[in-house]
């Protein structure tokens, strides 16, 4: 098991504040992955930091004209600095055993 800090940054968006946080720590999860051969064990924020936060309102109305709602949107820039434990599957040694099909399998494969 190997253990690093990274620093990842991710944006976020949702109809609530918290909605826009979660799809921000799941895409976090998702840059922590992309592109490694690793099996990560855990992910332990060091630090939160939101660069940037947007609230998008706007007012919606049905056939232009009735049931006028107002609504909203938010969008999140955030950099996590991630304590993050793997274990690194490139240093697994692995036995390979190739195995020869029986006879009716064979025969059953001849179509």
């Amino acid at each position: 098991m190997q253990t690093e800090d990274r620093r990842v940054t991710v944006t976020g968006k949702g109809e609530t504040l918290q909605r826009a946080f979660q799809d921000a720590l799941n895409d976090m999860r998702k840059q922590l992955l992309k592109g490694k051969p690793e099996a990560l064990l855990n992910a332990d924020p060091v630090e939160v930091k939101v660069l940037k936060a947007v609230r998008h309102v706007w007012t919606e109305k049905f056939f232009g004209l009735f049931f006028k709602r107002q609504r909203e949107n938010y969008l999140l820039t955030i950099r996590f600095t991630v304590r993050v434990s793997f274990v690194d599957l490139t240093t697994i040694d692995i036995t390979e055993v190739a195995e020869q099909p029986g006879w009716t399998q064979r025969v059953l494969q001849l179509k």
